[in-house]
């Protein structure tokens, strides 16, 4: 499969100021009256608040203290929901910055569409450094990817690999093995996907870290969109062609999504 992204996804907007220093965003799962991997989220929040240089909100201090506040945005109407907590943290100049928290009910969606657009330049350095400093090129290649009736974009670099999508991390399986990204100088790494490495290497599971080639895509017997609030999604099409899936892992993997978000199974326990 030839690398040929969509470059029209690249508009004037994205040299805009307003990409620059937009703040923090993290996504958090709200499923059975709790958020279940919320002390994951706080850590990414300190991680992405000192990369900023600002100071992290009273509110996230502690995690007894972030459940607290967050369960005060949660209307009674959905507290038996399924919801996606949006914790945006944008920078005023002030010693603190603004906060901003948005609920809505998750959809069910175990399946996507992707089409593949080229990162800017810097980004095969530091993959994921974008999404800290500027989400605005993230929301925009969402929105314009959802335009041409796909589910997310696929982020690629110059020379044409892997890195994520706009919403979640890529994975990858072939011949009895997992392939993940290795973001590990990335500093702040997907929730899902450090879970998953945790449990792979835990169960003795094949996998590898490597750099993922887009060629390579229709040769895998399974490609999968992973986060922290959806779990697992497998990938049908990428660029309208059609991806091979595996619905075995795909099992899987909702299964071990489920275990992670449930407090009241043991495997979350033999995984932390």
């Amino acid at each position: 499969m030839d690398y040929n992204p969509i470059t029209s996804l690249e508009s004037d907007g994205f040299s805009s100021n307003f990409g620059e220093s937009t703040g923090l965003l993290e996504s958090v799962l709200y499923v059975n009256a709790d958020f279940p991997l919320l002390s994951d989220h706080l850590r990414r929040l300190q991680i992405g608040a000192q990369r900023l240089a600002i100071t992290l909100p009273d509110p996230f201090q502690t995690l007894d203290e972030a459940r607290k506040y967050l369960l005060g945005f949660i209307q009674e109407s959905q507290s038996t929901s399924k919801l996606k907590v949006r914790i945006i943290l944008e920078p005023t100049g002030e010693a603190e910055p603004r906060i901003s928290v948005q609920c809505e009910v998750l959809s069910d969606r175990s399946r996507t569409k992707l089409i593949s657009v080229p990162a800017p330049s810097g980004f095969n350095s530091y993959p994921g450094e974008l999404k800290t400093t500027q989400r605005y090129r993230y929301s925009t290649w969402f929105l314009e990817a959802k335009k041409t009736g796909a589910d997310d974009a696929l982020l690629c670099t110059s020379d044409g690999f892997i890195i994520e999508t706009t919403i979640g991390n890529v994975i990858g399986f072939q011949n009895g093995e997992f392939l993940l990204p290795d973001h590990s100088k990335m500093g702040i790494e997907g929730i899902f996907l450090k879970k998953l490495q945790n449990y792979f290497t835990l169960q003795s599971i094949s996998f590898r870290r490597i750099p993922m080639p887009f060629h390579s895509i229709l040769g895998l017997e399974g490609l999968w969109v992973v986060n922290a609030v959806r779990g697992p999604m497998i990938v049908t099409h990428v660029d309208e062609r059609q991806i091979s899936e595996a619905p075995y892992i795909s099992k899987r993997l909702e299964e071990l999504f489920k275990a992670w978000t449930d407090v009241d199974l043991s495997l979350v326990k033999n995984n932390e």
